[in-house]
């Protein structure tokens, strides 16, 4: 199946309404609203895949599996590493050599005292108990390098499969079970439903007015939606102004609890609502 691109959020465009006064005062600001979460996810390897695991507009949660790669080797590898970190019969083996080794050097040691053995054998059995006791060390050592490759094959085996990083719902799937897929190549794309955003553009002159963290009331601009105006924040207030337009922009986050689309019209006012209403200032 040839490989057809992801869908791109539509372009961020803002409107202003004539200035009457402060932007905090009274003023709505158009712009378009966008999840705050867009992930264009890809595999890091190669590979071939074995299992798509969910469906275009399927809601999913932050680590849920999305597509999963053939693995039989990493899968087998991880396998062979755990049966070698579970076994403990060289271990047991080193020890019980290393204890014998002793048994044999303190017997040494006491022949010698009693004029019944010699230097050469006492040394012989002294260093013999050292080298057990460094075998003992280098299976301690080899066990702990063992349970390091344990954890790179798993590591190696989790990269198989492609996870959500955060929630939301799935957009687009440019790939079916069976088909190759290149490493960094986007071939899903999870758009958050929790929080959106909207990028308004500020007369320059005004922007010191707001801050970042500052309310923001935002209400969506499609015929169906009744609801009282969302509060939000300011997120983010830009530093590098558009000398042409005079303007300066201001990143607000609001929660999305009518599951609004990408795209969606909203009209943005820094001022409380009664303030407006107080004003004569009408809904949009």
């Amino acid at each position: 199946m040839p490989v057809r691109p992801l869908r791109s959020i539509a372009a961020i465009v803002v409107i202003l309404l004539p200035l009457a006064g402060p932007v905090a005062a009274q003023q709505y600001c158009y712009a378009v609203g966008r999840p705050d979460v867009d992930q264009r996810l890809a595999f890091v390897v190669d590979g071939l895949v074995e299992q798509v695991l969910v469906e275009e507009g399927q809601l999913v949660k932050a680590g849920d599996p999305l597509i999963r790669l053939q693995a039989d080797e990493e899968k087998a590898l991880v396998e062979v590493y755990k049966i070698r970190v579970a076994s403990d019969v060289a271990m047991k083996a080193a020890k019980t050599q290393l204890k014998l080794a002793e048994l044999e050097e303190k017997r040494a040691a006491e022949l010698l005292k009693q004029n019944a053995g010699t230097e050469l054998q006492y040394e012989t059995a002294k260093v013999n108990a050292e080298l057990r006791r460094i075998e003992v060390e280098a299976q301690e050592q080899a066990m702990a390098e063992t349970k390091l490759q344990l954890a790179q094959a798993a590591a190696r085996l989790a990269q198989r499969t492609l996870v959500a990083k955060q929630g939301g719902q799935v957009e687009d799937i440019i790939v079916s079970e069976g088909e190759p897929v290149t490493k960094l190549q986007p071939i899903i794309r999870v758009i958050g439903t929790d929080v959106h955003r909207a990028e308004v553009a500020v007369p320059t002159n005004e922007s010191n007015l707001l801050k970042e963290g500052d309310p923001a009331w935002i209400i969506p601009r499609v015929s169906w939606y009744e609801g009282a105006p969302i509060e939000g924040k300011i997120f983010h207030k830009g530093r590098d102004g558009d000398g042409a337009s005079s303007t300066l922009l201001v990143t607000v986050k609001f929660d999305n609890p009518s599951n609004l689309p990408s795209g969606v019209q909203v009209a943005v006012t820094f001022s409380a609502p009664k303030e407006l209403a107080a004003a004569g200032e009408t809904r949009p």
